[in-house]
């Protein structure tokens, strides 16, 4: 009896998660479509916002558009992880947010990128 219980609230709260994962996905898919990304991290303003030349752009194979989660490998066996926020062209870096503090990397001293999660997407392989 306590078992089956177990096993029927177990089932209902996957059901409620994999729901909510759904519903933030289409969401963010509906903010995708009227070109809009919502960063949740109150240390961005407006003028880190405008230091950004473009919101979409490619690393070697890698594209990357603003709202991807990424972890970025450096030469110094350094890395930092965190929300893509964008790119400046003219001094050749990506501006990520990490935590309570925006990073801006240089792209020559990037080893290796690692997409964690997109943004509007339910994997990451799609």
């Amino acid at each position: 009896m306590f078992l089956e219980t177990l096993i029927i609230i177990s089932a209902i709260m996957l059901l409620t998660c994999i729901i909510g994962y759904i519903a933030a996905t289409v969401r963010e898919k509906i903010y995708l479509s009227r070109n809009m990304i919502i960063l949740n991290n109150r240390n961005i303003s407006q003028r880190d916002i405008d230091k950004v030349d473009t919101r979409n752009f490619s690393i070697g194979n890698v594209k990357i558009m603003s709202g991807d989660e990424i972890k970025i490998y450096r030469n110094n066996l350094s890395s930092v992880k965190g929300l893509v926020i964008g790119a400046n062209i003219r001094k050749k870096t990506i501006i990520v947010a990490e935590n309570s503090n925006l990073v801006e990397i240089c792209t020559n001293k990037i080893k290796k990128i690692k997409i964690i999660s997109r943004y509007g997407k339910f994997l990451r392989s799609i």
